[in-house]
């Protein structure tokens, strides 16, 4: 399994901040790799257990994924979990926003993820530089969420 977390202040109050990463149809405004999202199924919210399919792109390979939320409590933590694709990419990814307020109306958010897969497929995404594109990619997510969420306070 592979792991990865990094965290940011941010000059905003955590519900807002949970707000914009909990509309999950917003991703694709923060990510670099994330295009878009999408609601399956009855619920279009951020509830545990509703379902998203997100649509993404790296190094000239496009992708989707249907996941399920695992965690929806606001300002504290929201999570989800990627099913496994089909054939050969028979892999799970954990992704997990956490918000501790930190005073004076400033949060201290850590994204983080948990990928999961055999470990062929494993060596093949190291192989590739995808854990190193990830880990660029919580950075840049983190720092778009930056500037998304103190605009929105009004602390830019």
């Amino acid at each position: 399994m592979l792991r990865y977390q990094e965290s940011i202040r941010i000059a905003a109050p955590a519900e807002l901040i949970y707000d914009l990463v909990a509309d999950v149809t917003s991703t694709g405004d923060r990510s670099p790799e994330c295009r878009r999202a999408e609601w399956l199924g009855e619920s279009a919210k951020a509830v545990t257990g509703a379902r998203f399919r997100g649509h993404n792109r790296w190094r000239g390979f496009a992708w989707w994924r249907n996941a399920t939320i695992t965690a929806a409590d606001r300002g504290q933590e929201f999570a989800f979990k990627t099913e496994p694709g089909h054939g050969m990419y028979h892999d799970s990814t954990t992704w997990r926003y956490r918000f501790e307020p930190t005073g004076e109306r400033a949060t201290r958010v850590t994204e983080s993820y948990e990928f999961s897969a055999p470990r062929w497929l494993q060596t093949m995404d190291t192989m590739l530089g995808r854990p190193k594109a990830l880990r660029n990619g919580v950075h840049r997510t983190l720092a778009n969420l930056k500037q998304t969420a103190e605009s929105a306070a009004g602390n830019t």
